[in-house]
């Protein structure tokens, strides 16, 4: 371990253990940036003290100096007490959002990526700062979904997407935004994530096929998706199991406008298409008019004029 400041003078904590003499604070943000930092042992156990880690991640110096040093990322990303006290604070967010060597450290760690996509300003500060915006302009997701700027940036930024796909609140806000469809259904890459998130099944006889991502509805009253049935069988709609919505007619591309507010925290949507006759068949995504991904269904697990289509999940 690195030696710290000697002498006399004022009392700092670096971990609730561990304290040093300073004269002049200019010593501690020197004392960061040169020494701290770069000691493993040190930043090991700064990461897991409590009530100091709290006081960092709320110290812009700190945080500056935490989030561009890979031997302090190592450490803070795998202590479940560092990533507490980094993901409640706007100042840490705003850091480590910002920096590519943070944010490959988060990345690579479930316990960092897990406790950021949990909190909403955490992951709407992580996904601005994946896809290249500034961090501090935004509190949370939501303030990344209201803009059209942002989620246009989003969008086409893979990093982005694979972040805001795999965190519940972050999907859940993006599909909620006004600018879901012009955005991140326009996208090939962008909506592959989000049906990726799902899970895909249809491969027997005589059985439906079907997607089921799970969102959280609790500032959704309307779910709005858009459906074609070609032929054969049904397209359906269900929220954990209860069908909302079901049509065995041919029909073209339709906005179909159901009720969820009725519903509140995290529930699986399933998408399917109930065929209704022997063969087998197999889930395919194509693309659709307006660009994206499509979810479509075929029979016999090949392109063919018999199939049902999903595109384009929305709240409002």
């Amino acid at each position: 371990m690195a030696e710290l400041i000697g002498g006399s003078g004022k009392t700092y904590r670096l971990a609730d253990n561990l304290t040093t003499d300073y004269q002049d604070f200019s010593e501690i943000q020197d004392l960061w940036e040169n020494t701290v930092v770069d000691d493993q042992m040190l930043m090991e156990l700064v990461a897991a003290s409590d009530e100091t880690m709290k006081n960092h991640a709320h110290t812009p110096f700190v945080m500056d100096a935490v989030s561009t040093s890979q031997t302090a990322m190592d450490a803070v990303s795998t202590s479940a007490t560092a990533m507490d006290a980094v993901s409640t604070s706007a100042t840490a967010m705003d850091a480590v959002s910002a920096s590519q060597t943070a944010r490959d450290a988060v990345n690579a760690s479930d316990l960092a990526y897990d406790t950021i996509a949990a909190v909403e300003m955490a992951i709407g500060k992580f996904v601005a700062g994946s896809a290249g915006l500034t961090p501090g302009d935004y509190a949370d997701i939501a303030a990344v979904a209201s803009s059209q700027s942002a989620m246009d940036a989003v969008s086409t930024s893979s990093t982005a997407m694979d972040a805001v796909s795999t965190s519940l609140l972050a999907r859940s806000a993006a599909l909620g935004s006004s600018y879901a469809v012009g955005s991140i259904w326009s996208e090939n890459y962008a909506s592959q994530r989000i049906w990726d998130e799902g899970t895909i099944e249809g491969t027997g006889t005589n059985t439906p096929s079907w997607v089921s991502p799970t969102f959280d509805l609790s500032n959704a009253a309307t779910l709005k998706i858009d459906t074609e049935r070609s032929e054969y069988g049904d397209v359906k709609v269900y929220v954990d199991g209860t069908n909302i919505f079901s049509n065995g007619s041919n029909h073209n591309s339709t906005t179909r406008s159901l009720d969820v507010s009725g519903y509140n925290g995290e529930h699986t949507i399933e998408l399917e298409w109930d065929r209704g006759f022997d063969g087998t068949q197999q889930t395919f995504v194509d693309s659709g008019t307006g660009g994206g991904v499509a979810m479509k269904f075929f029979q016999d697990g090949q392109e063919s004029s018999r199939f049902g289509k999903f595109r384009d999940v929305r709240f409002e």
